[in-house]
């Protein structure tokens, strides 16, 4: 069974463990890798410079993933950008 397509934002990037604090629509935030299951690809010089930053405020629809009691995995694949230029305006 495939699960709901989750509709988030990068909220916040924790350089020190490489992964994300994301929120849904409805508010809820959880802590979000991913670059585990290679859905977002990054360099070891671009995690060293920090590229992560760039993604805060950015939003996508994840497709595939598994989620556990600490994080959400989303699979290679199951990530769609989705991001428009005045959504960035919502962290605001």
């Amino acid at each position: 069974m495939q699960p709901l397509t989750l509709h988030i934002q990068l909220i916040e990037y924790r350089k020190e463990s490489h992964d994300f604090i994301a929120k849904t629509k409805m508010g809820e935030s959880f802590i979000f890798d991913p670059f585990v299951a290679c859905s977002l690809l990054m360099t070891d010089d671009e995690y060293e410079d920090g590229k992560g930053f760039d993604l805060v405020g950015r939003e996508f629809l994840m497709t595939y993933y598994t989620a556990t009691n600490h994080n959400v995995y989303t699979h290679e694949g199951g990530l769609i950008d989705i991001t428009c230029d005045n959504s960035l305006e919502n962290l605001k």
